[in-house]
């Protein structure tokens, strides 16, 4: 699959497309705050108030639902987590209204007292079932197959965790009625409190044709989560169910690759999955571009990302052979949450890799990937959440990003949506993001403010 991938995507970029890509715009949050001792990356609770209004993103959200007017409007919203209060507030008008809304969330948000549910129960319409929720994911904790009881980590006295399959998408789409244009959005961040504010995440939003294959590709999604699950609230989903139906839906609407980037400039690209195709995806994005440097020695191509979580061997491997090449060398650059290099990120074994495939040269490392770090507030949970990666160089721009951190539990066993785009300006947007948060970075000196110790061998 990964060699068909390279075919599409050396092909699409040498045609002469005359169509009319997507308008595709990114907002993000702007955690900009004033404390001695940090930089300006690090905030506090009491900071979330105006980095929400600078960030206006929940202003952008209710605007978007607001165009849910009229008797046949439908809303769609799916996220790992909801707990912003200005956007249930509008969600409620508008159920309240008899609006259809559908919501898919991860079941961690399933409890009564939560917005999820209180949207179900508190916000209905007259006829009392114009809003849908179901929950999807599953956490399951390792026991002692001898006593039932549940194993813990010696160190944190926590208990350890054996299965974790996420419900991790970030989309919301309204339509405002039958053949009317979607707006559309898709984000690294939740429509959380801190995801709208404190977090350093983005939205891209558009507008697409009903029609479309962007409007289509999402329609396949709703009706896998749809398929996953059934009605009841307690019901554990199917994740083979959700395959089944994503897939044979696009089999059925006879949505490309190809048709996505040259028709709309973006193509969606799903987990879970079985056959590795938003993981191969993004690999033969990078091997491409290295095709294309050996091939222009005297041009200059470089990769702009950011990774809050990035434990994929196969990933770092392709990025790190992109930036050792002799001939037509790419210089990869990367902003990461600090929390990798001060080992108090959520995800387990995250700093583990950082310390084996990302860790710099310069740093006792072996990667020649460039990172910088934003300093985040661990102590209230801050974080640098961005997920999106560029491929920049003369007459070139792609983007990959979406809701997923570059895990294999991301890649192919959440819920996930990750969008591919041709687009010159989302590029350019993703690389004024990057340039934005490189100004309030550290480098990984200025974190650990010690001799690095050399890095392992056995891995490049």
């Amino acid at each position: 699959m990964l060699k068909t991938f390279c075919f599409i995507i050396s092909s699409l970029f040498f045609l002469n497309f005359s169509y009319a890509a997507l308008d595709l715009r990114i907002l993000h949050t702007r955690p900009e705050c004033n404390h001695d001792g940090h930089t300006s990356a690090w905030c506090t609770l009491e900071d979330s108030r105006a980095a929400e209004e600078r960030a206006g993103m929940v202003k952008e959200i209710n605007r978007m639902l607001d165009l849910a007017d009229s008797p046949d409007s439908k809303i769609y919203i799916g996220y790992f987590s909801f707990s912003n209060k200005g956007v249930f507030k509008k969600l409620c008008e508008k159920g309240k209204e008899g609006i259809s809304i559908e919501g898919f969330f991860d079941y961690d948000y399933s409890k009564e007292d939560q917005l999820p549910l209180r949207l179900k129960n508190e916000c209905q319409g007259k006829n009392g079932n114009n809003i849908r929720v179901r929950f999807l994911g599953e956490k399951v904790f390792k026991t002692d197959p001898e006593t039932g009881e549940y194993i813990l980590n010696p160190e944190t006295g926590e208990r350890i965790v054996d299965v974790w399959r996420l419900h991790h998408n970030k989309f919301l789409i309204v339509a405002p009625g039958k053949d009317k244009d979607l707006s559309i959005s898709f984000s690294s961040g939740n429509l959380s409190a801190f995801g709208t504010s404190l977090h350093f995440d983005h939205w891209v939003t558009t507008v697409a044709p009903y029609n479309s294959q962007f409007s289509k590709s999402h329609k396949c999604v709703v009706e896998g989560l749809r398929t996953a699950v059934d009605d009841s609230e307690a019901a554990k989903d199917d994740p083979d169910l959700y395959k089944q139906a994503f897939d044979l839906c696009f089999e059925q609407l006879n949505l490309s690759y190809e048709t996505g980037l040259e028709e709309d400039g973006i193509y969606l690209l799903n987990s879970p999955n079985d056959d590795g195709r938003t993981e191969d995806a993004l690999i033969a994005e990078i091997e491409n571009l290295g095709e294309i440097a050996r091939e222009n020695t005297n041009s200059k191509y470089a990769i702009y990302a950011a990774m809050q979580n990035f434990t994929h061997d196969g990933i770092a491997r392709a990025l790190n052979k992109l930036c050792r090449n002799k001939q037509g060398r790419v210089e990869v650059n990367m902003i990461m949450d600090d929390d990798v290099v001060l080992g108090s990120s959520e995800v387990p074994g995250t700093s583990k890799f950082f310390n084996a495939y990302l860790k710099n040269r310069e740093n006792g490392g072996k990667s020649c990937i460039n990172i910088n770090f934003m300093e985040t507030n661990s102590a209230v949970k801050q974080m640098m959440h961005n997920k999106f990666i560029v491929f920049t160089g003369p007459n070139y721009a792609r983007s990959f990003s979406g809701a997923g951190h570059f895990t294999y539990s991301g890649m192919t066993h959440n819920y996930e949506n990750f969008y591919v785009s041709n687009g010159e300006s989302l590029v350019e947007q993703y690389k004024k993001l990057y340039d934005y948060m490189k100004k309030s970075s550290v480098r990984y000196d200025e974190i650990v403010k010690e001799t690095p110790k050399k890095g392992a061998k056995e891995f490049f």
